[in-house]
């Protein structure tokens, strides 16, 4: 007879997505059915938030982590809807950042911490981004469309990161050509090496 529970499941798959940005993008646009006017600005992100919480649950994605660029304004709200709609679905906290070499990075922090945590998310996505030195305004260039770039190098936002119980993804690669072959080419900490060929 065996001793194995007979409710286990295996393993079980889950749908995540590291990578979502909010309206608070600057090429962001509102969709039509969405309230109209400067007066509704409220409404319009409630309605974003209970939206993009049941395009999750609706196509079975239980966890997703919310990465606009150089802000983490948009996390407590949604928190707090998702805290009202009783959890349907997890979110994490984080940010993307460019490094100083043009490296995008997403940075996902550990909702549970309470390292280097602020009241908010919001606040401690700023305290982070300060002490990446993640110059002011968040996005510059043409009509403010381009993401502002820290003053570190990838590998210090990854070790700052560490610091705020989270954890750096690279989110783009960089390829360089070496006898005929393509390699991606990262860089290496004295814990990891991210060169992959």
């Amino acid at each position: 007879m065996s001793n194995q529970n007979s409710n286990s499941k295996g393993s079980v798959w889950r749908k995540w997505d590291l990578q979502v940005q909010t309206y608070l993008d600057p090429r962001w646009t509102w969709p039509d059915n969405y309230p109209a006017g400067e007066d509704k600005e409220t409404e319009r992100q409630n309605q974003f938030n209970i939206d993009l919480i049941s395009h999750c649950v609706s196509n079975n994605i239980a966890v997703v982590a919310i990465t606009d660029h150089n802000t983490g304004k948009a996390i407590d709200p949604l928190l707090a809807k998702n805290h009202e709609l009783e959890y349907p679905i997890t979110i994490l906290p984080g940010v993307e950042v460019i490094s100083s070499e043009g490296i995008h990075l997403l940075v996902i922090f550990d909702p549970d911490t309470t390292e280097n945590r602020w009241p908010t998310w919001n606040e401690t996505v700023n305290n982070f981004l300060t002490a990446i030195s993640m110059p002011q305004p968040a996005f510059q260039g043409e009509n403010n469309h381009t993401p502002a770039t820290a003053n570190c190098t990838a590998e210090d936002i990854i070790m700052k990161a560490r610091e705020y119980s989270g954890v750096g993804i690279f989110v783009n690669q960089i390829l360089e050509q070496e006898n005929g072959y393509l390699r991606l080419l990262i860089f290496s900490t004295p814990h990891v090496n991210y060169q992959i060929r």
